[in-house]
Parts: C-alpha cells; structure tokens; sequence
C-alpha cells in the first residue's frame, strides 16, 4: 500500500523536475537567441560604419579629381560633395555633388546624384529652375537609388515633363483699357459779342 502511495509522489516530483530543466533549457535558448542578435546588430553596424567611411573617401578622390579652378578662381569647375552614403540597393556609393562651373562672370550650377564608384549620373538637376526643382525632386532620387539598383527612370520624366511646362500668364485685366479712340470729343464752347455762350437749339 505504501509503495503504491509513493508511485503518484514520484511521478510529480519527474514532472516537476522535467519542467524545471525544460524551463531552464528554453530560457537559455531565448537568452542565446537574443545574444546572437546583437552580435549579429553590432556586426553589421560595424560593417555599414566601413561601408559609410570608405564610400566618403571614394567621395572625397571624386571631388578632388572634378575640381579644376583657373589660376584667378573665375574660370573652371569646382565641385561640392553635399552628402554621401552606401546604397544597399545598388551595393555602391552614391553621392549628391554640386558642380559649379564659372565662365567669366557668369556661373552654372548643376546638382547631380552619382555613383562615385562607377561614375554614373542617376539624376541631374540643372538650368535656371535648379533651386525651384532640386527640393522637390532630389530628396525622392535619393531615396530611390539608396533602395533600387535601377536608375530613377519615372523621375526624370517627370522632372522633364514638369521643367518644359511654361510658366502660368498673368490674368487679363477685368476691365479694357480705355483707348484714346474709345474716348467722346466734346466740341468747345462758342461766346457771343457780350460774352455769353451761345448754347445750340435742341431738336425738337
């Protein structure tokens, strides 16, 4: 009787026991699990820090190479490297550069997006609109190339299409002008001997 007592005894205490270690054993995979992510987080931070430091050195060299300035500093190209950064979705780097180029007393600017590791342009900016268009266009062109390896084709239809547009005409006025011919004549005034105007019979 007391054997078959402790029976149901031993089998809680197993079960238990059993739980434990399982317990133990998930808590230490969860634990392994979530120290493998950092690991791995903290690996690909340190990847995309290399990543970032060597496209701005490729950057750098591209700047140095464009830059050609006159003696005087009027004449020549001079480029400015606005920003750059690795593009996983073209696994290069990509760069917005303004160049300037100075033609006496005159300036044209144009700001590109590149790859400065293959030297291709994605996307230009230039002409007398570049101020209005660089603000409403680059920052999509930028985000594109970072997530496609494709060009932005769309956008530069669009750019196109919205740069050719002419520019809205002033609203005719409501009213004519008044032009000299639309104006009455009025006849001048004729005096008799004593002074007084002689005023026309009116028509009966």
């Amino acid at each position: 009787m007391v054997a078959a007592n402790m029976m149901p005894h031993k089998i809680t205490m197993v079960a238990l026991i059993g739980g434990v270690v399982f317990g133990a054993a998930v808590t230490e995979g969860i634990d392994l699990y979530r120290r493998s992510q950092e690991s791995y987080r903290q690996s690909r931070d340190g990847q995309t820090f290399q990543e970032r430091a060597h496209c701005k050195s490729v950057a750098d060299v591209y700047v140095r190479q464009n830059t050609d300035l006159g003696d005087d500093g009027a004449t020549g190209t001079s480029v400015t490297l606005e920003k750059v950064d690795y593009s996983p979705g073209r696994n290069s780097c990509v760069a917005e550069v303004e160049a300037v180029t100075f033609l006496g007393k005159e300036a044209v600017a144009v700001d590109s997006v590149k790859d400065v590791l293959s030297g291709e342009t994605l996307f230009s900016v230039r002409g007398k609109d570049a101020d209005a268009f660089r603000i409403v266009f680059l920052p999509r062109v930028w985000d594109y190339v970072m997530n496609n390896a494709d060009e932005p084709l769309e956008l530069e239809k669009e750019y196109s299409r919205v740069n050719s547009e002419p520019a809205p005409q002033a609203a005719a006025p409501a009213f004519p002008e008044a032009r000299p011919k639309d104006l009455q004549t009025l006849p001048a005034p004729e005096y008799d001997a004593q002074g007084k105007p002689i005023t026309s019979p009116q028509r009966k």
